[in-house]
């Protein structure tokens, strides 16, 4: 296990204890590097790393979900070896405008689910869970968690939109904007609804 020196894009890497440091000999070479966040124990298997975009993702302000992987051949591990990590699933980001639910703006939004607006236009998944095989770049799919649709809880007093617009990061599966886009579904915390076509 290593952990991040400090928050950032970009970040050194230290191992957790002394019993995680990797140990190379003058006369040792080509190395082959795996890593992954955020970090499990229980994942022993790095055929086998659990990975979701789930169906429901709690606001943080960050994008909930997902897995960042990387990987890298080296001859040497010195100097300092570098990796890139990359999400293996999307990110979309909304921005909702503070008069979303209120006119006069500081609306407070309770729930938002995002669907295809036209359901059958959409023979794809925007949430799924499976494992990933850090060996191979192969994600391999739960079918039963396929879902159409992302629900994301505000918490149970809502998140007041103060800002113009106020980002709302989603961990999605890759897909493509079916024909008549998405539907966004907002409610308040007198649980009122309100809709708009995401194209």
């Amino acid at each position: 296990k290593y952990t991040a020196a400090a928050a950032g894009e970009s970040a050194s890497l230290s191992s957790a204890t002394e019993a995680d440091d990797i140990v190379a000999g003058a006369s040792d070479h080509n190395f082959r590097f795996y890593a992954y966040y955020p970090y499990s124990g229980a994942a022993a298997d790095r055929k086998a790393i659990a990975a979701a975009a789930p169906a429901e993702q709690p606001y943080t302000g960050r994008a909930n979900g997902g897995l960042y992987t990387a990987s890298k051949s080296v001859t040497t591990v010195v100097p300092t070896v570098e990796l890139e990590f990359r999400n293996i699933f999307a990110t979309m980001e909304l921005y909702l405008p503070d008069d979303l639910l209120d006119e006069d703006g500081n609306s407070v939004v309770k729930t938002l689910t995002l669907k295809p607006a036209v359901a059958e236009n959409f023979s794809g998944a925007l949430a799924v869970s499976g494992t990933y095989d850090l060996t191979t770049g192969t994600f391999t799919e739960n079918p039963a968690s396929r879902s159409q649709q992302i629900a994301v809880d505000f918490g149970a007093q809502g998140l007041t939109l103060s800002e113009a617009y106020t980002k709302v990061p989603l961990v999605m599966a890759p897909f493509t904007v079916p024909e008549g886009g998405f539907e966004g579904t907002f409610t308040d915390r007198d649980d009122r609804q309100s809709s708009l076509t995401i194209l």
